[in-house]
């Protein structure tokens, strides 16, 4: 390669990433996600029931299993992120173990950083959904289930 070409490339290059280092900084990626996204959508079920309840997401008359909330318990769970992200309708389902009564909740359109809050009676007709936002971190938390539960165990 000619010296003189070389020394015009690299001319170019430097002069090229010193007047686009200030452009870097202050570019926002129009494909990144906010805080608020990335939080998704938590379900929190609040059993005020003797029974124990399975809990379902229901969309397109599809089930998909979140959990298990003992009686008289508040759990949380997050809804799968293919749900989450798919911007349809969404219902709960709570089928007690042991009685044939089934609740199902009306349906909800979501968006990420919503809290999704079921609360069960012993009479399932009673029960009732909300949606609000997730809490910010200065708020009482809710109590993780163990899904998301850290398996690190103290060893003393």
């Amino acid at each position: 390669m000619n010296p003189l070409r070389a020394l015009a490339l690299s001319t170019i290059l430097a002069v090229g990433t010193l007047i686009g280092a200030p452009f870097q900084a202050t570019a926002q990626d129009p494909f990144q996600t906010t805080n608020r996204e990335l939080q998704g959508i938590r379900v929190v079920v609040d059993n005020h029931s003797f029974a124990d309840m399975h809990v379902y997401a229901v969309q397109s008359g599809r089930r998909w299993s979140l959990g298990l909330t003992t009686g008289l318990s508040r759990r949380s769970y997050p809804l799968p992120r293919a749900l989450a992200e798919s911007n349809r309708e969404i219902q709960l389902m709570a089928d007690p173990v042991g009685p044939q009564a089934v609740y199902l909740s009306p349906v909800f359109f979501l968006s990420p950083g919503n809290q999704l809050n079921l609360t069960l009676e012993n009479n399932l007709r009673l029960s009732w959904a909300t949606v609000s936002d997730q809490p910010r971190p200065e708020q009482e938390p809710v109590e993780p289930s163990e899904d998301d539960s850290d398996n690190s165990k103290d060893p003393t």
